[in-house]
């Protein structure tokens, strides 16, 4: 079979991300993306065969009678880029023909699945992105727009230095020319939209409203500006990245983006701002762009919570309940096992929205105190200055609004010294003590009675593997219920996210950490608080999961974990080692 008439399946063209920058997002969420990642696939084979191509678009174009928009006609190209092919099923004007035209597509191209009930909000209302009157007549054109897509689509397959430098070098060839400057990026999120951000209009007006997030640097706004290089629009993707990883964000994904910019500015009643407006003899008088919005905390619910951890139904209602019977909650287990996140998501859930007001994250370590989390004198410009910790300024907010739950996250609770820390709060952590009518007076400020509102919860992590840290004082641990997270490599959805990857040194090395994790369980030194969580593997996607990966989680992480567990018997490590590089080969 001709590689171009090849099947292209959901499984092998659809990313499904498990983790911070990559999120489990549900085909119910965005039901357009596997038939876009995978109609890019499908045509990448026709890259040198392009007359075969638009023979196949002037079949479908025929029998649906639709007219085919190029150069603001309906007439058909002589060539064509693959990024106009994309424009045809996105032009609002074609909604009713959408599903009709997207199934001739994927009969003819022999893409599986289900017809999407809805594609991307992003084009312009009345002309094309990528059409433009003569630029399409050009040879020079239609390459580069090639180039653009090919590498862009090896660069999500493989994030290599040469790979960047490739899609850098087709890139800065494209907003140059005639009428295309930000659209390039709106045709990149087309074709891989969990790898590449679209930079629309609307997306770029967005953003830089969001000023309560800390990433929103002068340059990052300063690129915004104006059309990007290659490599300042790869800094953007990869600064978002970072951003979803970290959780400061309401989004966990690039086209959350975007679709809160457009469903926000659509609510106006401005008219749609085009990316590309129509030749002057067309254009009416400049209309005023609606202003950009400030997008509310995204929802959140325990479907997400289990859409986007390895827990069971069963589990999340554990947590709940456990957590809404005690009020304080402590999440323990070994390193990897994704305690904050899961323990973030929790919260977030709970409150049924990624709210940063109801939902508060601080980390203690050895230098931690009652000054800093409850209260003390804290130096100025002037000499010292009685301030407010955290923990009582989220108990005063909490109170001012009883009908929402409010949520703090202690990290790495056992790394401070928490009877120090808590002081004279270890009796109203207890649940029978909230409220304001059991306040009690604070150390700085006697006058004044403090108290903990019922609707604030804590939930806590605790990391087993930490020998240099003490066990919990008794007086706090009586006080917070406990929930061991476990590795997950046994669970159903690690083996279904396992099998989406469909990579055998993948898969070997987890049954390699599977064994180690039982021989560190065995180790009279060690024990199950040691093992390897399933978190060290999560962040893979069937496109990013390369070999130079697994090597470097490999030699970079999980060998120097076994040599500092085995550090007095450095042969087991080397062993263990072996076994590990072994599964790469």
């Amino acid at each position: 079979m001709n590689q171009a008439d090849s099947t292209h399946s959901l499984s092998d063209g659809f990313l499904l991300p498990l983790m911070e920058a990559c999120p489990m997002d549900s085909v119910e969420k965005f039901p357009w993306i596997p038939f876009y990642m995978n109609f890019a696939d499908a045509l990448l084979p026709y890259r040198n065969d392009r007359p075969k191509l638009i023979a196949k678009l002037r079949k479908i174009f025929s029998s649906l009678e639709i007219h085919f928009s190029h150069n603001y006609t309906g007439r058909f190209p002589e060539d064509i880029d693959p990024f106009t092919i994309y424009e045809q099923f996105n032009l609002h004007h074609y909604k009713s023909d959408r599903r009709n035209l997207i199934r001739a597509l994927m009969a003819e191209f022999g893409i599986a699945g289900d017809v999407p009930n809805s594609c991307t909000p992003l084009m312009s209302a009345s002309f094309p992105v990528f059409s433009a009157p003569k630029a399409m007549e050009e040879k020079t054109h239609i390459e580069n727009l090639w180039q653009v897509f090919t590498t862009a689509l090896a660069l999500a397959t493989q994030d290599t230095p040469q790979n960047r430098e490739a899609f850098c070098g087709a890139f800065d060839q494209v907003p140059r020319q005639k009428r295309l400057r930000w659209s390039v990026t709106i045709g990149l999120f087309w074709i891989r939209p969990y790898a590449f951000l679209s930079l629309d209009s609307r997306t770029r007006g967005f953003l830089p409203q969001l000023k309560p997030i800390p990433f929103l640097e002068k340059d990052i706004v300063a690129t915004l500006k104006k059309v990007p290089t290659g490599r300042a629009y790869l800094g953007v993707c990869d600064t978002f990245r970072e951003l979803f990883s970290s959780g400061a964000a309401p989004w966990v994904s690039f086209p959350e983006l975007p679709r809160a910019a457009w469903s926000r500015s659509s609510s106006s009643k401005e008219p749609e701002k085009t990316e590309n407006p129509a030749p002057e003899s067309a254009q009416a008088a400049p209309a005023t762009p609606a202003a950009p919005q400030i997008a509310g905390p995204a929802s959140y619910t325990k479907d997400d919570f289990l859409a986007q951890t390895f827990l069971e139904p069963a589990a999340y209602d554990a947590l709940a309940e456990t957590l809404e019977h005690k009020k304080n909650l402590i999440l323990q287990g070994p390193p990897g096992v994704g305690k904050t996140y899961i323990a973030r998501r929790l919260a977030w859930a709970l409150a049924g929205a990624k709210n940063a007001e109801r939902v508060r994250l601080v980390q203690f370590h050895q230098n931690t105190s009652y000054e800093d989390f409850i209260m003390g004198f804290r130096p100025v410009e002037n000499g010292f200055k009685l301030k407010e910790g955290i923990f009582p300024a989220f108990c005063q907010q909490a109170a001012q609004d009883k009908s929402h739950n409010y949520y703090l996250i202690i990290d790495e609770i056992n790394r401070g010294n928490t009877s120090k820390i808590f002081g004279d709060m270890f009796m109203l952590l207890e649940k029978d003590k909230r409220g304001e009518e059991n306040g009690i007076p604070l150390l700085y400020r006697p006058e004044q009675k403090f108290s903990i509102p019922k609707n604030l919860f804590l939930i806590g992590t605790m990391n087993t593997a930490d020998r240099s840290l003490a066990m919990l004082d008794y007086a706090l641990r009586r006080r917070f219920a406990f929930y061991d997270l476990e590795p997950a490599f046994c669970s159903a959805r690690f083996g279904a996210y396992a099998q989406e990857l469909k990579n055998a040194a993948f898969t070997a090395l987890v049954s390699a950490v599977e064994e180690v994790n039982r021989a560190i369980a065995d180790d009279p030194a060690l024990g199950d608080g040691f093992r390897i969580g399933h978190s060290y593997f999560s962040n893979f996607t069937p496109e990013t999961l390369t070999p130079a990966k697994l090597r470097s989680l490999v030699e970079h992480e999980l060998i120097p974990l076994l040599r500092e567990y085995w550090f007095d018997e450095p042969e087991k490590a080397r062993i263990w080692a072996g076994r590990l590089r072994a599964c790469l080969k």
